[in-house]
């Protein structure tokens, strides 16, 4: 009989890694589309590709995004 090592990665590992991925995702398509994703979670509307995610999730994301976006002052606006 072989011994197999399996592996099982904790859920919440893989939840953060969801947001992680979510949140580079956004990043990509701009300050701007970052902004709006912000605008619309803060106020609790769905947001698309974020549809699996729960609240918690939906929450991180949007802590992720607000953090990234404070290094830019509103600079993104005015461009």
């Amino acid at each position: 009989m072989e011994l197999r090592v399996i592996r099982h990665e904790q859920p919440t590992l893989s939840r953060q890694r969801r947001v992680e991925r979510c949140v580079e995702r956004l990043c990509q398509q701009g300050c701007r589309k970052v902004t709006e994703v912000i605008a619309e979670l803060r106020v609790g509307r769905a947001v698309p590709g974020m549809e699996e995610m729960n609240a918690a999730d939906r929450s991180r994301v949007l802590h992720e995004l607000v953090s990234i976006m404070s290094v830019y002052r509103g600079s993104c606006s005015r461009k």
